[in-house]
């Protein structure tokens, strides 16, 4: 029996598909880190970062400032009333499902 080489195109095959996994992976933790794992104070500054200083760079470069701010008062009241309907709307949602899985003592007792 003779033992058969990796060609060429197999070992390029090879590296390659370990090199995907391997950045599969790294991205997969950082993707990680970011969803899960991550410090939720240093993930909302990052983000609040990159928003922040794009919107400050381009009134800066087109040298615009506001000269009426009616119109953003409108938009973020608009936002945060938004929100807070949301988040009103989640909760009961939310209380009215788990109020179903709640038991009295008795039936409690009964599955003892």
């Amino acid at each position: 029996m003779a033992t058969r080489t990796m060609s060429d195109k197999e070992n390029l095959l090879t590296t390659s598909a370990f090199s995907s996994l391997k950045f599969y992976e790294q991205k997969r933790t950082w993707k990680e880190w970011f969803l899960l794992d991550g410090n939720r104070f240093v993930v909302a500054a990052a983000v609040g970062i990159t928003i922040f200083i794009p919107i400050v760079g381009i009134e800066y470069v087109l040298r615009m400032p506001f000269q009426d701010p009616q119109p953003l008062y409108y938009i973020f009241s608009s936002i945060i009333t938004g929100n807070i309907t949301l988040i009103m709307v989640v909760v009961s949602i939310n209380q009215l499902l788990l109020s179903q899985g709640f038991k009295t003592p008795v039936e409690l007792q009964a599955q003892l």
